[in-house]
């Protein structure tokens, strides 16, 4: 039995059984009898190391498919988890049923950084409630059983950014009741309903991101005050390709929508707004 040192920052590191084919942050393959705080000694399991992490750690995920059994729940703020890249590290669920609701989650932490890995085959891929200053970057979100990237209740000055997400079971990407987040160069594409779905949110910046071929509107916005939704791309979608409800004070400027089946902007219920 090795202690881990709780009173320093650690960096842990977890590899598949196989060493090679774009490994990069580890030395060896990972084996269960590994701890994981040693390049050369990687573990095998994320939710292994995941579930000792505790403030200022990195988990470094090397390239490889993980079959994960159970979510990845996040214990603790002020942690990165970090892989290869969105085509080289996979994380599996291989379950998208609500009984098993299986997912990455973080509730009611700050500071907590995922990115560079691909989620894929669980409930939802990434699930964060009232997870303030989180980031969610570069990370392929697809084929989960609801949503791909979900950001929720309280989630305040969080950044979702160049993120692709497709061929979820229903939003892309949601982020609810939240305030001052960034929302930008995120793909959606090939979703069973919305591509990106903000509702309640305040004082955020929505710019850059790109809907399109999924199953109703391209980008719905609801309920909200106060955002800039600037240089989107909405085009090939089922429903809208803007979708614009119950909004008030927002500037909607330099968007794009084509081809989109019911039309390209849908404005209802909404005052003191500015459009070019």
């Amino acid at each position: 039995f090795v202690a881990v040192d709780t009173t320093v920052p650690n960096v842990w590191y977890v590899n598949n059984a196989v060493f090679g084919g774009g490994d990069s942050w580890t030395a060896a393959a990972g084996d269960t009898s590994f701890l994981g705080l040693s390049a050369i000694r990687p573990a095998i399991r994320i939710d292994s190391v995941v579930s000792q992490l505790t403030a200022g750690d990195t988990v470094y995920i090397d390239a490889g498919t993980f079959q994960e059994y159970d979510t990845i729940t996040i214990p603790c703020s002020n942690v990165w988890i970090v892989g290869v890249d969105s085509a080289l590290t996979v994380i599996d669920f291989n379950d998208t049923t609500a009984a098993g609701a299986r997912s990455i989650r973080a509730d009611t932490l700050t500071y907590v950084t995922v990115r560079d890995f691909r989620v894929t085959g669980g409930r939802h891929g990434i699930q964060f409630t009232n997870a303030d200053s989180a980031t969610i970057q570069r990370v392929r979100a697809d084929t989960n059983g609801m949503r791909g990237i979900t950001l929720e209740t309280n989630s305040d000055w969080s950044t979702i950014a160049s993120n692709h997400v497709s061929g979820n079971g229903s939003y892309g990407i949601y982020l609810a009741n939240s305030t001052s987040d960034t929302i930008s160069r995120n793909v959606s594409t090939g979703n069973v309903s919305y591509g990106i779905y903000l509702f309640f949110l305040t004082n955020s910046v929505v710019e850059t991101n790109t809907a399109s071929g999924n199953s109703s509107h391209g980008i719905l916005v609801s309920s909200l005050t106060n955002n800039r939704v600037t240089s989107n791309v909405s085009t090939s979608n089922a429903g809208y390709g803007f979708y614009f409800q119950s909004i008030v004070g927002h500037t909607i400027r330099s968007n794009v929508s084509s081809g989109n089946s019911s039309g390209g902007y849908w404005l209802n219920l909404s005052t003191d707004n500015t459009l070019t």
